[in-house]
């Protein structure tokens, strides 16, 4: 495996001691353009090393090197900035993936791919997703994605349209007594974004016989009425993250189905006015902060 010395990212140049290397040279899991795992398929134009303590390697990815080292990330022009990630993290993004829109796929997108795939979602399931917000609204693109019959679980009949965009077949409006009563029993999986503390009965409740509730927004303590999950044998899982493989699956996924987050991209400069609006629930659905004002 390649070695980079750990750069400081007070440099602004390439490290001494770092040489680029040859085309098919060893670096990590894969060979300097061979489109090795993690790397995607230009990963060619650069590979430095530097024999360090601890092992590292800088690899070339259209243009934009895909560190591994924990202080800098060395790109083809040279210069040393100090955003990087280690090797066995790195996901090649594919092609057709906005960057912006596709990097809360790493996060949100992961969430809730995992109980979908995991629990075998296709053509005839039917899925409701309860709660329309940054996992919400990439649980729906991927249901409807997968073939499943989609609905929306949501608190107001507002999001009905945003639902319909989405590609939600319907909206169960949660407070609307007699909705829910008709939905009872009715699908295969309900995927719970809501990140409020709330009562999962409910939405046990429209849980169908040998269905599942994968509870993946609140992250608090929860009770459960035992009966709610042994009438119908009923399940309640959830779902954090997964690793490379399972992420890599989801992004090859999204990217066939030209599925990213809806996103609203704001310079870093703003993140207090971001993180003003995030308190008032004032973004659909995910914000981005593009770094590159920080070079100036």
């Amino acid at each position: 495996m390649a070695e980079v010395l750990l750069a400081d990212p007070a440099h602004r140049a390439l490290p001494a001691g770092i040489h680029d290397v040859a085309d098919r040279d060893r670096v990590a899991d894969g060979e300097a353009g061979d489109g090795g795992p993690g790397f995607g398929h230009h990963a060619r134009e650069l590979v430095s090393r530097h024999q360090g303590p601890t092992p590292f390697a800088v690899v070339a990815a259209d243009g934009v090197q895909i560190a591994v080292a924990d202080a800098a990330v060395v790109h083809s022009d040279r210069k040393v900035v100090p955003y990087v990630v280690r090797d066995r993290f790195a996901h090649p993004l594919p092609a057709g993936l906005d960057p912006a829109a596709a990097a809360p796929l790493l996060c949100a997108g992961i969430t809730v791919w995992e109980p979908l795939h995991t629990l075998g979602v296709g053509p005839h399931s039917r899925v409701a997703v309860a709660g329309l917000g940054g996992l919400g609204h990439l649980a729906v693109k991927i249901a409807v994605a997968l073939g499943a019959d989609t609905s929306v679980i949501s608190r107001s009949p507002d999001k009905a349209d945003d639902a319909r965009r989405l590609g939600a077949h319907a909206l169960v409006v949660s407070t609307d007594q007699e909705q829910m009563a008709d939905a009872r029993d009715r699908f295969d999986v309900v995927i719970d974004t809501i990140s409020a503390p709330h009562d999962l009965g409910p939405y046990l409740r429209l849980v169908a016989m040998d269905g599942t509730l994968s509870h993946l927004g609140h992250l608090g303590p929860v009770t459960v009425e035992t009966i709610d999950l042994l009438v119908g044998r009923k399940k309640l899982s959830s779902a954090g993250s997964g690793g490379r493989p399972a992420t890599t699956a989801m992004l090859d996924f999204c990217a066939e189905h030209g599925i990213t987050a809806d996103i609203e991209l704001l310079p870093s400069a703003r993140v207090n006015e971001a993180l003003e609006r995030l308190g008032r629930n004032d973004v659909r659905y995910r914000f981005v902060l593009d770094m590159s004002d920080l070079a100036a």
